[in-house]
């Protein structure tokens, strides 16, 4: 079976996507939804989505909550993409859901009279899925790969949904303005789920605010519902002040990029939305 890892490419368009999407998710039905075991909190966004994720995991955990984490890319080894209560996939136990999936996929093929051939990066989303339900997770927080609309992690219906700042990226494939990006990034957003977001812009607020509203999705914006201000830059943390209607309380945490302090906002107010 000829797998096919876009990442390794530097181009590919919409039909890449769009004509496997659906037997995609056929297969996942076959396989028996596994992403409607637990409850999913999905990011997006041009930047921070990483970051973002990895933290709200370890919150979670924190808190006594099993919870699954799936980001990309990797740094050093794929497993380090699925992870539960801050722990890699056993290299065992990946391996043995990659051959059960591939196996799967035959049987899928011959019932269904098709030929589906799944990207590396749907694969690696399948593994995750079935490694959170098997092991029983609470939650599960799920980095977007590219976009949102056609992108393997959308198929679950988030209780809770970050959107994360929106830059030119990946034009071919999700548009030439930050306008029809979000407008991709956006479909993530399922019925009756909270919608934290950090974009600014009026504009790129406004299609936002039209999708959260069709999909009964109650939307809290930065600098609205919750403020961030930054207090010090030392040399090896950052200080800064949270407020929002409810909270007021100052943080410390370990120095990376200023910009970080944004997404720390987005997840407290996120989060405090559902523990």
């Amino acid at each position: 079976m000829n797998i096919i890892n876009y990442e390794n490419l530097r181009k590919y368009k919409k039909k890449d996507f769009s004509g496997t999407f659906s037997h995609y998710k056929a297969f996942l039905k076959f396989m028996g939804s596994p992403q409607d075991h637990y409850k999913t909190i999905i990011i997006t966004g041009s930047t921070g989505k990483g970051t973002t994720a990895v933290l709200i995991s370890r919150i979670l955990s924190s808190h006594g909550l099993k919870t699954g984490c799936y980001t990309s890319p990797h740094l050093v080894d794929v497993k380090e993409r699925i992870m539960i209560n801050n722990r890699s996939i056993p290299l065992k136990i990946f391996s043995q859901y990659e051959q059960y999936i591939l196996s799967r996929i035959k049987i899928f093929n011959r019932r269904n009279h098709s030929s589906y051939i799944p990207t590396f990066f749907e694969i690696l989303t399948i593994i995750a899925l079935l490694y959170f339900r098997d092991k029983k997770a609470e939650y599960a927080v799920t980095e977007v790969g590219l976009g949102g609309r056609l992108d393997a992690t959308n198929v679950s219906h988030p209780v809770l949904n970050f959107i994360l700042p929106i830059c030119p990226e990946h034009t071919n494939f999700l548009g030439r303005t930050e306008k029809k990006i979000l407008k991709e990034k956006q479909e993530v957003i399922k019925p009756d789920s909270v919608t934290v977001t950090l974009i600014k812009d009026k504009n790129l607020l406004k299609i936002l605010e039209k999708k959260c509203k069709k999909s009964n999705s109650q939307l809290y914006c930065t600098g609205r519902d919750f403020h961030i201000k930054l207090n010090k830059v030392a040399n090896d943390h950052i200080e800064f002040d949270y407020k929002e209607k409810t909270l007021k309380k100052s943080f410390r945490i370990p120095l990376t990029s200023c910009d970080v302090i944004n997404n720390y906002g987005a997840v407290i107010f996120g989060l405090k939305q559902l523990i």
